[in-house]
């Protein structure tokens, strides 16, 4: 199984940011309840409007919340201004939601501040895969984990808890060759197979899922389809650091702008329908950083 865990949230075409926001909110303010935290949303205060001001049942302790549901990196200005609202409202502590990673400098500033004791203890980060977590000790999810007799035979590739208006829903991704080619979907709540339409609904909650085919259970297992016949593919392993001599990691990639651009403008075009061409090569002399590319194009695609 396949430990990234990512969480993502649909909700209808025609709601407004006020109506986006206010259902990320409620969410947290569910997360809150079993740690006995009571919770004001959309506070407005003087010079600020604060997303949560939560308040501990059992001691005399404040939290500002802020939550961010977007699709790219949380840059580090979300918690610089998260860090000046704490201090100016006095509060205890600071936390953050969010259902994206941090961008670079995000990560330096958070870096920074889990090096400073006080500054470490004051402000808390939660990232999608921690929030997962602590939903499945809330056992208001259950851990994907428990779900693998049903998939028996398949390579797991990445889970995705997919959060909608009344139903919360796991998704996995299934591999063929080590390439994402099939997904199958549960109610994340009891872990019960979802049926053929409502699995497509949660599906269609991102790009992501478009060109991958649903499988279908039944009697506890997956229905195994034929597999296609592809060539074999070898899975790129990043450096840990900047100085490793292996492929750099997606956040350490520089340059290669007009690449990325061309390649993700060709994704669009076969997912509009507007190629019918569907591979493309890069060539280049060894050690030029094709496989860094590689790395960073599938990180981008997975943050679009």
């Amino acid at each position: 199984m396949s430990d990234a865990r990512h969480l993502l949230f649909s909700v209808p075409p025609d709601w407004n940011n006020d109506d986006k926001g206010d259902f990320y909110e409620e969410f947290i303010v569910e997360i809150l309840k079993p740690m006995r935290m009571s919770a004001e949303r959309r506070l407005r205060v003087t010079g600020m409007e604060l997303d949560i001001l939560a308040k501990s049942a059992d001691r005399p302790i404040t939290v500002l919340v802020e939550c961010k549901a977007h699709r790219d990196p949380v840059s580090a200005d979300v918690i610089t201004k998260l860090m000046a609202n704490v201090q100016v409202r006095r509060a205890d502590h600071g936390w953050l939601f969010t259902t994206s990673d941090l961008t670079k400098d995000g990560r330096g500033l958070w870096e920074e501040i889990q090096q400073d004791r006080d500054l470490a203890l004051r402000f808390t980060w939660y990232s999608p895969s921690r929030t997962i977590e602590i939903l499945v000790a809330q056992r208001s999810i259950v851990d994907p984990q428990t779900l693998n007799h049903y998939l028996a035979g398949f390579e797991q590739g990445d889970w995705s808890l997919v959060v909608t208006p009344g139903r919360r829903s796991w998704l996995v991704e299934l591999l063929d060759e080590g390439i994402p080619a099939r997904y199958a979907v549960f109610d994340a709540r009891n872990g019960q197979p979802l049926g053929p339409k409502e699995a497509s609904e949660v599906a269609g909650a991102s790009h992501r899922y478009a060109a991958l085919q649903p499988i279908q259970l039944a009697s506890g297992s997956a229905v195994l389809p034929a597999r296609s016949q592809r060539a074999p593919v070898a899975r790129v392993i990043s450096g840990d650091a900047w100085e490793d001599p292996r492929p750099a990691r997606p956040a350490d990639f520089v340059g290669r702008d007009d690449v990325i651009t061309s390649v993700g403008a060709f994704v669009e075009q076969a997912r509009s329908g507007l190629t019918s061409t569907r591979s493309f090569a890069v060539l280049a002399p060894s050690g030029w950083g094709k496989s860094s590319l590689a790395l960073k194009l599938v990180r981008s695609r997975y943050q679009n």
